[in-house]
């Protein structure tokens, strides 16, 4: 059972190499060379009453589920996460039965399947593989607005072809099944405008053998109507797989984007199949000449609007040059409307093979549907980090590149692909900057928060680490320090913007950061470890290490719901076993002093107070005293 879950990923997993007074610059140059992801923007939206809000608050602070065999993480129609457990019995290789709930945001029961995992098909042996899909949707399998999720099923048939099917479920007490689909879940697209509303366009993957050939069926739904048993098929798209198969790491040769509120549709696969087509195994691939990576664009009617050619260049310096759409951010890699021009631009990928260090180098170019090259965006790179989002600033990419012996950061904004800065990882002062960064409003702009590569013990053997607060233009504007404790052999600090707020864990005006710690034990070469939440005093406000009540060790941990329901969520494993817990954020508690009556309003004494108000939007505040601000806000 495949666990679809959002990690704690960190910048490079850098450790922290404390007692050492310089980085091996080469080794950096390796570590660059992989990439981190971000948690989303922050939207807030209530609905609870005041009063009934603050009591809910306090009565999740801390909620508790499983264990389970397995579990994972799904995302609602509205941006809210969900969590569901799973049981499943089996009997030898193939499962027979499924028992999976499912929690809401608010780690509310909203509904259990329970369900025999058989197939009624010819050649069927047994069912080897389940998987529980990471879309929900309310109306789109039928017309109800009961919650409804796809169950993927693979069974082992007697021909080897294999049988796929997905399930979908309407969730309650006892859910049942609404309908079947076949195929693989390939991608989903909701063009709504609003958290209230949905509309989706699911497509499904089929694997058809036509003679000697292998064919991609890409099916294209749209949502169920009044009367209809379920979704309904619009179109279906039919690629030929020699013409997609190239370097082993293709992204998607379909890609959905949005325009207004309905769906387009980009088809991407070379005009001749990349290798030439050999039955000799032991012959070395030949490359196709005076081939394309050919890019189809269809409106919301499947008619074809535009038809882009653009070359596969060989190369001297290279083995193998990939040319690709979607490779960079998926579905942001169509530009639709690209200046107003009423056309599409499209961000093209080149994977470059470097037989040397059996690896890629990569660049990036923006084109227009003609083919023409628009700007060349960043050449050369050995490894990419999506930035935060910033109200009012564009979209960046941090592009990394070797510069000597040492590296260098080069930040790009989108759709502009105007070069935003570019500094070393090494500053004039001889500090390493690690590759853990991301950037944070400051005033009306930002800054740029990185995670020093190295920590810092004191005489008493006490590990502080420093984190660096960059200018624009890559000048080191201050430091903030955090004291991680004693017997520390590593460390890695989560940097990211959601989790900078410094409201965000704690409602004083200290910023706290997360860090995944080990610690030394005592007559052992094994290793501890612990999540810990530090502030910039000095303080450890939270230390959640191996604990048997909570299920074993650490395995996983992430930020939920920042939008909604600020919680940490942590799940512990034992054995095969997983129990999931949950913090409500932030980890003191907040009591305002007042009702938030007319009569008697909720009283504002700190910046921490303040915050609150978006908590109890139909509660009335008094201020009671002067606040200043002393970090800059999560809105800049």
């Amino acid at each position: 059972m495949k666990k679809t879950l959002r990690f704690f990923i960190l910048a490079l997993c850098l450790f922290i190499a404390f007692g050492s007074a310089h980085a091996n610059s080469k080794n950096y140059l390796e570590q660059i060379k992989q990439s981190a992801s971000t948690i989303g923007n922050r939207q807030w939206k209530f609905n609870e009453k005041a009063s009934e809000r603050m009591m809910q608050k306090r009565a999740l602070a801390t909620t508790q589920l499983g264990p389970a065999n397995t579990y994972g993480m799904l995302m609602g129609p509205d941006g809210t996460e969900w969590t569901y457990t799973a049981e499943f019995t089996q009997s030898g290789s193939f499962y027979e039965s499924m028992t999976i709930k499912f929690y809401n945001s608010k780690n509310e029961l909203v509904g259990t399947i329970s369900d025999a995992l058989t197939v009624d098909s010819t050649g069927v042996i047994g069912v080897n593989y389940v998987d529980v899909n990471t879309t929900l949707t309310q109306k789109f399998f039928n017309t109800d607005t009961k919650y409804e999720v796809m169950i993927f099923i693979h069974a082992v048939t007697e021909d080897y072809s294999g049988f796929y099917v997905n399930n979908v479920y309407s969730l309650s007490e006892n859910s049942t099944k609404v309908c079947s689909v076949d195929g693989t879940y390939h991608m989903s697209l909701n063009t709504s405008n609003n958290s209230y509303t949905e509309n989706y366009s699911i497509i499904f993957q089929r694997t058809v053998t036509e003679a000697d050939s292998t064919f991609m069926y890409y099916d294209v739904y749209s949502k169920a109507k009044y009367g209809t048993p379920g979704p309904t098929l619009k179109h279906t798209f039919r690629i030929n797989y020699a013409n997609i198969a190239s370097s082993g790491n293709e992204p998607s040769p379909i890609l959905m984007v949005q325009n207004g509120d309905q769906p387009n549709y980009t088809i991407a696969h070379y005009e001749k199949p990349y290798f030439i087509l050999s039955n000799d195994i032991n012959k070395e691939p030949e490359i196709e000449e005076n081939n394309n990576l050919i890019i189809k664009y269809y409106n919301e009617n499947f008619e074809l609007q535009h038809t882009t050619k653009i070359p596969v260049a060989l190369s001297l310096r290279y083995l193998y040059v990939f040319p690709s759409l979607g490779s960079l951010s998926t579905y942001n890699d169509v530009l639709v409307n690209y200046n107003g021009s009423g056309a599409p631009a499209y961000v093209i990928t080149i994977d470059n093979y470097e037989t040397s260090s059996d690896s890629y180098v990569t660049s990036f170019y923006l084109y227009d549907v003609n083919g023409k090259l628009i700007k060349t965006i960043s050449e050369d790179v050995v490894g990419r980090i999506h930035m935060g989002n910033i109200p009012g600033q564009e979209t960046q990419w941090l592009f990394m590149k070797e510069d000597g012996e040492n590296g260098k950061f080069v930040f790009v904004d989108f759709p502009s692909c105007s070069t935003a800065a570019e500094f070393s990882v090494i500053t004039k002062d001889n500090i390493i900057l690690s590759s853990n960064i991301d950037r944070f409003p400051h005033k009306d702009s930002y800054q740029y928060v990185v995670s020093l590569l190295q920590g810092e013990a004191d005489a008493n053997g006490t590990i502080s680490h420093r984190i660096a607060w960059l200018t624009k233009d890559g000048v080191i504007d201050h430091f903030e320090t955090i004291t991680l404790g004693k017997d520390i052999v590593n460390a890695i600090i989560y940097i990211d913007n959601a989790a900078l707020n410094p409201w965000l864990f704690n409602t004083d005006d200290a910023r706290e950061y997360m860090a995944l710690i080990y610690r030394a034990k005592a007559n052992s070469s094994a290793k501890e470890e612990a999540l810990v939440v530090c502030n910039t005093k000095g303080e450890i406000l939270l230390n959640y290490g191996p604990d048997a009540n909570k299920g074993g060790n650490l395995s996983t941990i992430t930020l939920t719901n920042l939008s909604t329901d600020p919680t940490l969520f942590c799940a512990y494993t034992d054995g095969n076993k997983h129990t999931l817990n949950y913090t409500a954020l932030p980890l003191n508690d907040v009591t305002l002093k007042g009702e938030g009556s007319i009569e008697k309003p909720y009283e504002i004494y700190s910046a921490g107070d303040l915050i609150q108000i978006n908590e109890y939007p139909n509660a009335h505040f008094q201020i009671k005293n002067n606040i200043i601000h002393s970090n800059p806000s999560p809105y800049g």
